[in-house]
Protein backbone atom coordinates (compact mmCIF):
# COMPACT_ATOMS: atom_id res chain seq x y z
CA UNK A 1 0.00 0.00 0.00
CA UNK A 2 1.29 3.47 -0.90
CA UNK A 3 2.06 6.16 1.64
CA UNK A 4 -1.03 8.01 0.45
CA UNK A 5 -3.11 4.91 1.05
CA UNK A 6 -1.57 4.45 4.48
CA UNK A 7 -2.42 8.03 5.43
CA UNK A 8 -5.98 7.56 4.18
CA UNK A 9 -6.46 4.39 6.22
CA UNK A 10 -4.90 6.00 9.30
CA UNK A 11 -7.23 8.95 8.95
CA UNK A 12 -10.22 6.63 8.57
CA UNK A 13 -9.28 4.55 11.61
CA UNK A 14 -8.74 7.68 13.71
CA UNK A 15 -12.03 9.20 12.57
CA UNK A 16 -14.15 6.09 13.16
CA UNK A 17 -12.18 5.18 16.28
CA UNK A 18 -12.74 8.70 17.57
CA UNK A 19 -16.49 8.32 17.10
CA UNK A 20 -16.44 4.97 18.88
CA UNK A 21 -14.29 6.48 21.64
CA UNK A 22 -16.72 9.36 22.13
CA UNK A 23 -19.74 7.08 22.38
CA UNK A 24 -17.79 4.62 24.53
CA UNK A 25 -16.79 7.44 26.88
CA UNK A 26 -20.41 8.51 27.09
CA UNK A 27 -21.37 4.91 27.81
CA UNK A 28 -18.85 4.67 30.64
CA UNK A 29 -20.14 7.91 32.12
CA UNK A 30 -23.71 6.59 32.10
CA UNK A 31 -22.54 3.30 33.62
CA UNK A 32 -20.79 5.19 36.40
CA UNK A 33 -24.00 7.19 36.88
CA UNK A 34 -25.95 3.95 37.18
CA UNK A 35 -23.48 2.52 39.70
CA UNK A 36 -23.53 5.74 41.74
CA UNK A 37 -27.33 5.95 41.82
CA UNK A 38 -27.85 2.29 42.75
CA UNK A 39 -25.12 2.30 45.41
CA UNK A 40 -26.27 5.57 47.01
CA UNK A 41 -30.03 5.05 46.79
CA UNK A 42 -30.37 1.27 47.15
CA UNK A 43 -27.03 0.23 48.67
CA UNK A 44 -24.06 -1.86 47.45
CA UNK A 45 -26.03 -5.05 48.13
CA UNK A 46 -28.56 -4.14 45.45
CA UNK A 47 -25.69 -3.35 43.09
CA UNK A 48 -24.13 -6.74 43.86
CA UNK A 49 -27.40 -8.57 43.13
CA UNK A 50 -27.69 -6.76 39.82
CA UNK A 51 -24.06 -7.48 38.92
CA UNK A 52 -24.42 -11.21 39.52
CA UNK A 53 -27.74 -11.38 37.65
CA UNK A 54 -26.27 -9.40 34.76
CA UNK A 55 -23.24 -11.72 34.65
CA UNK A 56 -25.54 -14.74 34.32
CA UNK A 57 -27.45 -12.89 31.59
CA UNK A 58 -24.28 -12.20 29.63
CA UNK A 59 -23.13 -15.80 29.92
CA UNK A 60 -26.44 -17.08 28.55
CA UNK A 61 -26.43 -14.39 25.86
CA UNK A 62 -23.12 -15.74 24.53
CA UNK A 63 -24.76 -19.13 24.11
CA UNK A 64 -27.89 -17.55 22.63
CA UNK A 65 -25.88 -15.56 20.10
CA UNK A 66 -23.93 -18.66 19.00
CA UNK A 67 -21.15 -16.35 17.81
CA UNK A 68 -23.50 -14.93 15.16
CA UNK A 69 -22.85 -11.35 16.25
CA UNK A 70 -19.16 -11.61 15.29
CA UNK A 71 -19.96 -13.56 12.12
CA UNK A 72 -22.62 -11.03 11.12
CA UNK A 73 -20.12 -8.18 11.45
CA UNK A 74 -17.78 -10.01 9.11
CA UNK A 75 -20.46 -10.90 6.56
CA UNK A 76 -21.99 -7.42 6.54
CA UNK A 77 -18.57 -5.77 6.10
CA UNK A 78 -17.69 -8.15 3.23
CA UNK A 79 -21.07 -7.68 1.53
CA UNK A 80 -20.82 -3.90 1.87
CA UNK A 81 -17.35 -3.93 0.31
CA UNK A 82 -18.63 -6.07 -2.59
CA UNK A 83 -21.75 -3.86 -2.93
CA UNK A 84 -24.15 -6.76 -2.31
CA UNK A 85 -26.96 -5.20 -0.23
CA UNK A 86 -29.13 -8.29 -0.60
CA UNK A 87 -26.50 -10.35 1.23
CA UNK A 88 -26.46 -7.81 4.07
CA UNK A 89 -30.19 -8.12 4.64
CA UNK A 90 -30.10 -11.89 4.22
CA UNK A 91 -27.33 -12.39 6.80
CA UNK A 92 -29.12 -10.09 9.25
CA UNK A 93 -32.49 -11.81 8.78
CA UNK A 94 -30.97 -15.28 9.18
CA UNK A 95 -29.16 -14.24 12.37
CA UNK A 96 -32.39 -12.83 13.83
CA UNK A 97 -34.30 -16.03 13.04
CA UNK A 98 -31.69 -18.29 14.65
CA UNK A 99 -31.22 -16.20 17.78
CA UNK A 100 -34.99 -15.84 18.21
CA UNK A 101 -35.16 -19.57 18.85
CA UNK A 102 -32.05 -19.87 21.04
CA UNK A 103 -32.83 -16.82 23.19
CA UNK A 104 -36.40 -17.90 23.91
CA UNK A 105 -35.27 -21.41 24.88
CA UNK A 106 -32.57 -20.02 27.19
CA UNK A 107 -35.02 -17.54 28.73
CA UNK A 108 -37.37 -20.38 29.67
CA UNK A 109 -34.48 -22.43 31.06
CA UNK A 110 -33.28 -19.46 33.15
CA UNK A 111 -36.75 -18.93 34.57
CA UNK A 112 -37.08 -22.60 35.50
CA UNK A 113 -33.57 -22.90 36.98
CA UNK A 114 -33.50 -19.50 38.75
CA UNK A 115 -34.14 -21.05 42.15
CA UNK A 116 -31.39 -23.66 41.69
CA UNK A 117 -28.83 -21.07 40.52
CA UNK A 118 -29.62 -18.71 43.40
CA UNK A 119 -29.63 -21.33 46.16
CA UNK A 120 -27.27 -24.09 45.05
CA UNK A 121 -24.63 -22.10 43.14
CA UNK A 122 -24.56 -18.62 44.66
CA UNK A 123 -26.17 -19.54 48.01
CA UNK A 124 -28.24 -16.36 47.85
CA UNK A 125 -31.99 -17.15 47.89
CA UNK A 126 -32.87 -13.48 47.35
CA UNK A 127 -31.31 -13.70 43.86
CA UNK A 128 -34.13 -15.92 42.60
CA UNK A 129 -36.43 -12.99 41.84
CA UNK A 130 -33.67 -11.04 40.11
CA UNK A 131 -32.79 -14.00 37.87
CA UNK A 132 -36.44 -14.56 36.95
CA UNK A 133 -36.77 -10.90 36.00
CA UNK A 134 -33.55 -11.08 33.95
CA UNK A 135 -34.98 -13.91 31.85
CA UNK A 136 -37.28 -11.31 30.25
CA UNK A 137 -34.23 -9.21 29.32
CA UNK A 138 -32.34 -12.08 27.66
CA UNK A 139 -34.06 -12.11 24.25
CA UNK A 140 -34.06 -8.30 23.88
CA UNK A 141 -30.38 -8.21 24.92
CA UNK A 142 -29.52 -10.82 22.26
CA UNK A 143 -31.45 -8.94 19.56
CA UNK A 144 -29.76 -5.67 20.50
CA UNK A 145 -26.35 -7.32 20.07
CA UNK A 146 -27.35 -8.70 16.66
CA UNK A 147 -28.46 -5.26 15.46
CA UNK A 148 -25.34 -3.64 16.95
CA UNK A 149 -23.15 -6.19 15.13
CA UNK A 150 -24.86 -5.31 11.85
CA UNK A 151 -24.21 -1.61 12.44
CA UNK A 152 -20.59 -2.44 13.25
CA UNK A 153 -20.26 -4.30 9.94
CA UNK A 154 -21.55 -1.18 8.19
CA UNK A 155 -18.87 0.79 10.11
CA UNK A 156 -21.56 2.76 11.88
CA UNK A 157 -19.87 3.15 15.25
CA UNK A 158 -22.73 5.11 16.81
CA UNK A 159 -25.17 2.30 16.07
CA UNK A 160 -22.67 -0.25 17.35
CA UNK A 161 -22.03 1.31 20.76
CA UNK A 162 -25.07 3.51 21.44
CA UNK A 163 -27.02 0.92 23.42
CA UNK A 164 -24.24 0.71 26.02
CA UNK A 165 -24.80 4.38 26.77
CA UNK A 166 -28.59 4.59 26.63
CA UNK A 167 -29.57 1.48 28.64
CA UNK A 168 -27.93 2.68 31.92
CA UNK A 169 -29.63 6.09 31.53
CA UNK A 170 -33.04 4.50 31.07
CA UNK A 171 -32.39 2.18 33.99
CA UNK A 172 -31.49 5.12 36.24
CA UNK A 173 -34.71 6.84 35.19
CA UNK A 174 -36.76 3.79 36.16
CA UNK A 175 -34.91 3.49 39.48
CA UNK A 176 -35.75 7.13 40.26
CA UNK A 177 -39.39 6.51 39.36
CA UNK A 178 -39.50 3.48 41.63
CA UNK A 179 -37.69 5.24 44.47
CA UNK A 180 -39.93 8.29 44.56
CA UNK A 181 -43.23 6.51 43.87
CA UNK A 182 -45.04 3.48 45.21
CA UNK A 183 -43.71 1.37 42.33
CA UNK A 184 -41.18 -1.30 43.26
CA UNK A 185 -38.66 -1.09 40.42
CA UNK A 186 -35.42 -2.91 41.12
CA UNK A 187 -32.28 -2.41 38.98
CA UNK A 188 -32.93 -5.77 37.30
CA UNK A 189 -36.52 -4.86 36.45
CA UNK A 190 -35.40 -1.45 35.21
CA UNK A 191 -32.77 -3.18 33.06
CA UNK A 192 -35.32 -5.59 31.58
CA UNK A 193 -37.67 -2.74 30.65
CA UNK A 194 -34.78 -0.69 29.25
CA UNK A 195 -33.63 -3.60 27.08
CA UNK A 196 -37.13 -4.00 25.69
CA UNK A 197 -37.35 -0.32 24.77
CA UNK A 198 -33.86 -0.21 23.25
CA UNK A 199 -34.56 -3.39 21.26
CA UNK A 200 -37.57 -1.66 19.66
CA UNK A 201 -35.45 1.44 19.00
CA UNK A 202 -32.70 -0.61 17.34
CA UNK A 203 -35.19 -2.56 15.22
CA UNK A 204 -36.67 0.69 13.90
CA UNK A 205 -33.23 2.24 13.37
CA UNK A 206 -31.92 -0.76 11.43
CA UNK A 207 -35.08 -0.96 9.33
CA UNK A 208 -34.73 2.68 8.30
CA UNK A 209 -30.97 2.38 7.85
CA UNK A 210 -31.17 -0.75 5.69
CA UNK A 211 -33.97 0.76 3.56
CA UNK A 212 -31.34 2.98 2.00
CA UNK A 213 -30.54 -0.14 -0.04
CA UNK A 214 -33.50 -0.60 -2.35
CA UNK A 215 -33.53 -4.39 -2.49
CA UNK A 216 -35.94 -7.02 -1.33
CA UNK A 217 -35.14 -9.34 1.55
CA UNK A 218 -34.25 -12.70 0.07
CA UNK A 219 -32.81 -15.25 2.47
CA UNK A 220 -29.81 -16.52 0.53
CA UNK A 221 -27.80 -17.46 3.61
CA UNK A 222 -28.11 -21.01 4.95
CA UNK A 223 -28.94 -21.21 8.66
CA UNK A 224 -26.94 -24.40 9.04
CA UNK A 225 -23.86 -22.96 7.34
CA UNK A 226 -24.01 -19.80 9.46
CA UNK A 227 -24.26 -21.76 12.70
CA UNK A 228 -21.38 -24.07 11.74
CA UNK A 229 -19.27 -21.04 10.83
CA UNK A 230 -20.20 -19.07 13.95
CA UNK A 231 -19.73 -21.77 16.62
CA UNK A 232 -15.92 -21.35 16.82
CA UNK A 233 -16.56 -17.64 17.42
CA UNK A 234 -18.93 -18.53 20.25
CA UNK A 235 -16.23 -20.66 21.86
CA UNK A 236 -13.77 -17.78 21.57
CA UNK A 237 -16.36 -15.41 23.02
CA UNK A 238 -16.99 -17.80 25.90
CA UNK A 239 -13.29 -17.89 26.76
CA UNK A 240 -13.12 -14.10 26.58
CA UNK A 241 -16.17 -13.86 28.86
CA UNK A 242 -14.66 -16.25 31.40
CA UNK A 243 -11.42 -14.27 31.47
CA UNK A 244 -13.28 -11.02 32.06
CA UNK A 245 -16.12 -12.08 34.35
CA UNK A 246 -14.89 -15.11 36.30
CA UNK A 247 -13.89 -12.81 39.16
CA UNK A 248 -17.48 -11.62 39.68
CA UNK A 249 -18.79 -15.19 39.55
CA UNK A 250 -16.25 -16.51 42.06
CA UNK A 251 -16.76 -13.58 44.43
CA UNK A 252 -20.51 -14.07 44.07
CA UNK A 253 -20.23 -17.71 45.12
CA UNK A 254 -17.95 -17.21 48.12
CA UNK A 255 -18.61 -13.66 49.29
CA UNK A 256 -21.59 -11.41 49.99
CA UNK A 257 -23.56 -9.31 47.50
CA UNK A 258 -22.22 -6.16 49.16
CA UNK A 259 -18.64 -7.21 48.44
CA UNK A 260 -19.59 -8.02 44.85
CA UNK A 261 -21.03 -4.52 44.47
CA UNK A 262 -17.94 -2.86 45.94
CA UNK A 263 -15.58 -4.91 43.79
CA UNK A 264 -17.53 -4.29 40.58
CA UNK A 265 -17.53 -0.54 41.23
CA UNK A 266 -13.75 -0.49 41.68
CA UNK A 267 -13.28 -2.64 38.57
CA UNK A 268 -15.43 -0.38 36.40
CA UNK A 269 -13.44 2.67 37.44
CA UNK A 270 -10.12 0.92 36.73
CA UNK A 271 -11.31 -0.36 33.32
CA UNK A 272 -11.51 3.21 32.00
CA UNK A 273 -7.82 2.88 31.10
CA UNK A 274 -8.68 0.41 28.30
CA UNK A 275 -11.24 2.70 26.65
CA UNK A 276 -9.00 3.83 23.75
CA UNK A 277 -8.02 0.25 22.92
CA UNK A 278 -11.67 -0.86 22.84
CA UNK A 279 -12.60 2.06 20.60
CA UNK A 280 -9.88 1.24 18.04
CA UNK A 281 -10.74 -2.47 18.13
CA UNK A 282 -14.38 -1.62 17.36
CA UNK A 283 -13.52 -0.29 13.89
CA UNK A 284 -10.62 -2.65 13.19
CA UNK A 285 -12.87 -5.74 13.07
CA UNK A 286 -15.08 -4.75 10.11
CA UNK A 287 -12.10 -3.13 8.35
CA UNK A 288 -10.10 -6.38 8.48
CA UNK A 289 -13.18 -8.32 7.30
CA UNK A 290 -13.57 -5.98 4.33
CA UNK A 291 -9.94 -6.40 3.26
CA UNK A 292 -10.14 -10.17 3.72
CA UNK A 293 -13.18 -10.33 1.42
CA UNK A 294 -11.10 -8.55 -1.25
CA UNK A 295 -8.12 -10.90 -0.71
CA UNK A 296 -6.11 -7.81 0.24
CA UNK A 297 -3.64 -8.88 2.90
Amino acid sequence: MSKKGNKKETSFILKKGGIALSVKAGGMVTQYLFVFVVARMLGPGALGSFTLSFTVLQLLAIVGLLGLDNLLTRKVAAAKAAERPADIKSAHLTSIKITSITSVILSVLLFISADFIANSIFHKPQMTTHLKVMCFALAPFVFINIHAAAFRGMKNMIGFTFYKAIIPVLNVAFIFIGYYTALNISPTLGYAISCGLVMILYSIAWKKYSHSYEVGVVETTSKKEMVIESLPMMITGSIFFILNWIDNLVIGVYRTEIEVGLYDTAFKIASASAMILMAINAIQGPTFAEYHSKNDI
